[in-house]
């Protein structure tokens, strides 16, 4: 085991293991979450870096704003696709909405005036997501006549939601006592979403729209 690591696991144990439980507790560590353990994890790095990939040949990644640790493959055989060890989407359309949502951060950014380094994130309202998923993806498949409003929504955008509100990719925001729907639901956007390049993305999705 890591010298280092347990040098410091002696000295602070209690934060130490509680780093550590926070990392493995969900897909996501957010500065927000606990700030004085994040900066404790960011401090000593190195040697939570070392202690993860000599142990388990885990790779941690941490940024001003969250942190993740990132498994290669499911080493139980009996998990089968049940083991959590990546971001996992139902079929092609989900992974297009998936990737159109990085996009859709990417404007967001833009249209708030924020940058991803900033502590404030940005936020929208679902039908404003639905909207660009329908209007992108009829960009991109103009051949497809199953792309519609209500379409996208029930068939795509509900179950995909679910998922990156569980991953915490999203979070949505509460209105005390005010029961509204879902089209008006407002959601911030976490950290996670700056994670991946719109850019790089974009080439994936023009990947989509030749290989049909």
């Amino acid at each position: 085991m890591n010298d280092e690591y347990l040098e410091l696991l002696k000295k602070y144990p209690d934060r130490f293991i509680a780093v550590n439980n926070i990392l493995t507790e969900a897909a996501w560590f957010y500065k927000t979450d606990e700030p004085e353990l994040f900066y404790e994890l960011q401090h000593y790095e190195s040697a939570f870096r070392n202690f993860y990939k000599r142990n388990f040949d885990w790779e941690l990644r941490i940024d001003g704003k969250c942190a993740r640790l990132v498994k290669n493959k499911v080493y139980n055989p009996e998990l089968g696709n049940t083991g959590i060890v990546e971001f996992k989407l139902r079929g092609r359309d989900e992974y297009i909405a998936f990737l159109l949502l990085i996009e859709f951060y990417e404007k967001m950014l833009s249209e708030q005036s924020l940058s991803a380094s900033d502590r404030e994130n940005p936020t929208f309202i679902f039908g404003e997501y639905l909207d660009y998923v329908v209007s992108r993806m009829t960009m991109l498949f103009p051949e497809r006549k199953d792309i519609d409003a209500e379409s996208v929504k029930k068939k795509i955008l509900r179950p995909l939601m679910e998922k990156l509100i569980d991953y915490r990719f999203l979070r949505a925001l509460p209105r005390d006592g005010e029961r509204i729907e879902q089209d008006k639901t407002i959601y911030e956007a976490l950290p996670a979403c700056c994670q991946y390049n719109a850019g790089a993305l974009e080439k994936n999705l023009e990947e989509l729209h030749h290989a049909d």
